[in-house]
């Protein structure tokens, strides 16, 4: 009969902190789709609102008007800003809850 072999001794198998779990998972994932929703959310609004400033400019028949144009399109630059810092302070905590931070 051959001799037999004692297995070498495994650690016992643990969970992953919470963090690693698959519901953890999950809802870094929906969070992440919700940044990258609301992102495109925003630039469609955006590109509506800058659409819009660049046909009023094209259309303006006097200095005022154009004036008026370039002032919407300022607005529309701060807005884009303003998404980006917010997405930025939104992606960050969301690498940080990862540990990415």
């Amino acid at each position: 009969m051959p001799a037999r072999v004692k297995a070498a001794s495994r650690p016992a198998v643990t969970l992953g902190e919470p963090r690693l779990r698959p519901e953890a998972i999950r809802a870094h994932i929906e969070a992440t789709r919700s940044v990258i929703r609301s992102l495109d959310e925003a630039r469609v609004a955006l590109s509506a609102h800058a659409a819009a400033a660049e046909r009023r400019a094209a259309e303006a028949e006097s200095d005022c008007e154009r004036v008026g144009a370039v002032l919407e399109t300022y607005r529309v630059e701060g807005a884009l800003d303003d998404v980006l810092r917010g997405t930025l302070r939104q992606v960050t905590a969301l690498m940080e809850a990862r540990g990415l931070g």
